[in-house]
């Protein structure tokens, strides 16, 4: 049972004080006499065990079905928006109705995490389930009403997604086939996945995107707004999904076509989630590139931004990802011809590298060995036209030296001496009759 105690303060008063149930934090009431804190005490517990979301906990014995609902109304409604919320409290349902409401959370292990999963049959809702019930028993943990969190145990991966479950970027070749094929079989929706694909909105953004909302001067798109899966309008997926996306070359024909037809209310009023989804699947399957979802559409756009180059913090604004990572590791997919296109690239500046290193290396050495054969051998070698024709080969720059070549002049009578220079030693000289000339290291250093 929930116990509490009354002790007596300093300043004569009396404090009365008990941990809640709710959320395991200490609360204390206050009186002047012990008899009022008592009974001031005792309505405190009563209100605690009253968790003011319809159902009444004791001794922290919450099940499921109750510590999901007081999660939820606590910790997730407040924060989320809601349509996001509405999706949560549907999935506590189906929770419910696995029969696992009912079990104290305290006595869920890692057997009965396995059990709960399985009796989910789609995918999609076994991984949403898994990462509700992973947060929900995350705060069950940390306010101490379980020791373990058994759905963190398990692994998500566990649940593999099925192959035809694509969530990948259509490639070029799969853009073609899909839009000659809404082309010949002159689709209603041609003109709405042609926006998808040259935007990259969600498909919320998308249906709910008015002609007041484009600005075909000014050549972008306000995103604003979103419809919800249940119909409701609602801000964007975050602050970031504000944004004004740019009206690509390819899309403006479109929307002016469209435009001369009707500019007022929304560009795709006629359209419905429930029916353009189907739709799309449909025609995907028809013209050979598989399942594909309509969201792959956004996926493409993001891909072929980043082929042609944009960066990517540019490619994470036009999109309306709060977070970079997102962009990069979901929304970025490259196809094998790019791929191949890049490392292509990658090997021809590599080989270009290695030769400029090659070539480096060489002077090096050869400038070593003529130096060494020059100065330390034969400080007073004799070059003839044919060795000076090879120094001058690898000759990295010619240079005139004043106060030398005066020097120069005066000992052997030049007009003018152009000095030929390889690493730090000047070895060659041509006299004013091009005749050879003797050199010792004196003369040269």
């Amino acid at each position: 049972m929930q116990k509490g105690s009354i002790s007596k303060r300093k300043d004569g008063r009396f404090m009365g004080r008990f941990r809640s149930v709710v959320d395991n934090r200490v609360i204390c009431v206050y009186a002047k006499n012990k008899y009022d804190c008592a009974v001031k005490l005792k309505e405190a517990m009563e209100k605690d065990k009253e968790d003011n979301y319809g159902f009444v906990v004791e001794d922290n014995n919450f099940t499921l079905g109750q510590w999901l609902k007081y999660w939820y109304e606590r910790y997730e409604k407040p924060r989320l928006k809601p349509s996001t919320a509405l999706g949560k409290l549907h999935i506590i349902e189906a929770i419910n109705k696995t029969g696992y409401g009912s079990k104290k959370i305290a006595n869920i292990g890692e057997k009965d995490v396995h059990i709960l999963l399985d009796k989910t049959d789609s995918i999609n809702q076994k991984e949403r389930i898994h990462a509700l019930l992973i947060n929900a028993f995350d705060i069950a943990l940390k306010s101490g009403y379980v020791r373990i969190n058994p759905f963190a145990i398990v692994n998500k991966t566990t649940h593999k997604k099925k192959a035809q479950e694509n969530t990948d970027a259509l490639t070029k070749e799969q853009e073609q086939k899909l839009f000659d094929y809404l082309k010949a079989t002159r689709s209603k929706y041609y003109n709405f996945i042609f926006f998808l694909r040259w935007t990259g909105l969600r498909l919320g953004e998308a249906l709910i995107i008015e002609w007041s909302d484009i600005d075909l001067n000014g050549g972008y798109i306000s995103v604003n707004k979103a419809l919800d899966a249940y119909g409701n309008i609602s801000t964007p997926k975050s602050e970031k999904g504000i944004r004004k996306v740019p009206i690509m070359n390819a899309l403006r024909p479109v929307l002016e076509d469209m435009y001369k037809l009707n500019h007022t209310g929304r560009v795709f009023g006629w359209i419905t989630r429930n029916g353009f989804a189907p739709a799309f699947r449909t025609a995907c399957h028809n013209s050979g590139i598989g399942h594909q979802r309509p969201h792959n559409l956004r996926h493409t756009f993001g891909t072929r931004l980043y082929e042609a180059g944009v960066d990517l913090k540019v490619i994470q604004s036009v999109l309306g990802h709060a977070d970079f990572s997102t962009t990069v590791n979901t929304y970025v997919n490259t196809d094998n011809t790019f791929m191949l296109n890049e490392l292509a690239k990658a090997n021809w500046h590599t080989f270009l590298k290695l030769t400029h290193i090659c070539q480096s290396i060489w002077h090096i050495v050869s400038t070593h060995i003529f130096t060494f054969w020059a100065v330390r051998i034969s400080p007073t070698a004799y070059f003839t036209p044919k060795i000076a024709s090879i120094i001058d080969f690898f000759d990295t720059q010619a240079i005139y030296r004043k106060s030398r070549i005066n020097g120069l002049r005066h000992k052997y009578g030049y007009n003018k001496q152009k000095l030929t220079k390889i690493g730090v030693l000047t070895i060659l000289f041509h006299d004013k009759n091009h005749k050879d000339t003797t050199l010792t290291h004196q003369d040269i250093v």
